[in-house]
């Protein structure tokens, strides 16, 4: 058994040599476009590097710690080095043992031009109207907990060392199997540094443009805490900044599991084969936006729906539903939906299966000691996943000699996530570019 830094590092070169090898020209996440095509979600590597950054610097940012603090002290440092002006909001929520445990949102508003709207006079009047967008940025995983996976990762070396010695003392180092990581080597890169590296990437690119809404950035604290964060933030908002709110955009772990996915809320849902449409239009300019910029052709980025035709019992009547665009997942945007706005919610996962007991984020069998589960397991770790992301990548290129294959799984799922949230908002908010106003 090797070493755990030993561990560490053969996997940090493997991944490095791959991606040398076969992502060089895909730096950005993105397939190389030929004379006449137009590269979109050209965002180059930003987002992954601020996740990856986030993760390797805090990587126990477990809700109320101070690597929590840290954390937020750390994005409020990047928002303003973009430019903005932050707001913390500060709040606290009990925990499984009564204890008061104190929290923190960050948040940045970016004003727009107003939202054109028709009165009944035939009037045309612009209203400020706003589209919140949010991911949380603390893990489950506590510190303690990646102590205790150390000291028996520690333990566990010595007596494989002491057991492996040879009859000339010579120790065996099994390089080829297949490393193992523990919660030693967790850092929540999956769940949900990738999803504050959509959020930041959408910060960067919003800078130089007004549109009509104005568009609320939120890193939400303790989301991991039955999303205290978020709750909140909307208890926080007021009747009149809840009506005034068209629609929250939630990013939660978009980078491991098999396939991103995007959901309208369970508020859209309605008994038999109905929905509300108008709760899941903003779901369908998502998905539009993927369709018409041929983002799985371009860009090897997949986007899908929930496209179950299982029924299951809907919470608050009982009666049965299909379970069709929407997810039974709940996360930060749980407690917006409930008020009654419209909700787009991204996630990576696998719904393709004919059970809800069977979906699972990923079939890899590299997974089976979870049965699939990365967030909050050891599984979620920078290493790990880049040497197992890596090589699945490394086959899917071998398949496909065609075509210049990305490896890069964070950057392309980071930018192309961004880049469809900010086209849809920008079907109902554009208006002329021009500078970026920002308020606290």
């Amino acid at each position: 058994m090797l070493k755990k830094q030993a561990v560490k590092n053969r996997l940090l070169t493997i991944s490095l040599a791959l991606s040398l090898m076969l992502g060089l020209s895909a730096c950005s996440g993105l397939i190389s476009a030929g004379p006449d095509e137009v590269k979109v979600a050209d965002y180059g590597a930003y987002g992954s590097q601020l996740a990856l950054e986030l993760a390797e610097k805090y990587p126990y940012r477990s809700a109320g710690s101070d690597l929590e603090a840290g954390a937020r002290d750390f994005l409020a440092a990047e928002f303003k080095a973009l430019g903005y002006k932050t707001t913390t909001q500060k709040f606290t929520y009990s925990n499984a043992e009564g204890q008061s445990v104190p929290s923190a949102n960050l948040f940045v508003r970016i004003e727009g031009a107003g939202v054109e709207r028709t009165d009944e006079s035939g009037t045309v009047k612009k209203e400020r109207r706003q589209i919140i967008i949010g991911a949380h940025y603390d893990v489950s995983v506590t510190a303690a907990q990646g102590e205790q996976a150390h000291a028996e990762a520690v333990a566990a070396q010595a007596a494989s060392e002491t057991a492996a010695e040879g009859q000339n003392g010579q120790l065996v180092d099994d390089t080829d199997s297949f490393p193992t990581p523990t919660l030693a080597d967790f850092d929540g890169i999956h769940a949900n540094a990738s999803g504050v590296g959509v959020l930041f990437t959408l910060a960067r690119q919003l800078k130089g443009q007004k549109l009509a809404h104005d568009i609320v950035l939120v890193a939400f604290g303790a989301g991991t805490a039955d999303y205290a964060g978020a709750k909140a933030f909307v208890q926080g908002l007021g009747d009149a900044d809840l009506d005034r709110t068209d629609a929250m955009y939630n990013i939660d772990g978009i980078y491991a599991g098999d396939e991103v996915y995007v959901h309208a809320g369970q508020n859209s849902v309605e008994a038999g084969n109905q929905k509300n449409y108008e709760l899941r239009r903003k779901l369908y300019e998502a998905t539009d936006v993927f369709f018409e910029n041929k983002l799985y052709t371009n860009n090897q980025y997949n986007l899908l729906t929930n496209q179950s035709s299982i029924r299951v019992p809907l919470e608050d009547t009982g009666e049965m539903a299909i379970y069709r665009e929407w997810t039974l997942h709940r996360s930060n945007h749980t407690p917006f939906d409930e008020a009654g706005i419209p909700v787009v919610f991204f996630e990576s996962f696998d719904y393709n299966y004919k059970t809800v007991d069977e979906m699972k984020e990923s079939k890899n069998p590299a997974l089976a000691a979870t049965d699939g589960q990365i967030r909050d397991t050891a599984f979620d770790s920078t290493d790990f996943l880049s040497y197992l992301l890596t090589n699945t990548a490394a086959q899917v290129s071998d398949d496909r000699s065609d075509k210049e294959e990305t490896i890069d799984r964070l950057t392309l799922r980071i930018n192309n996530t961004a880049f469809v949230i900010l086209e849809a908002i920008k079907r109902s908010s554009a208006v002329s570019t021009a500078a970026t106003t920002t308020g606290g």
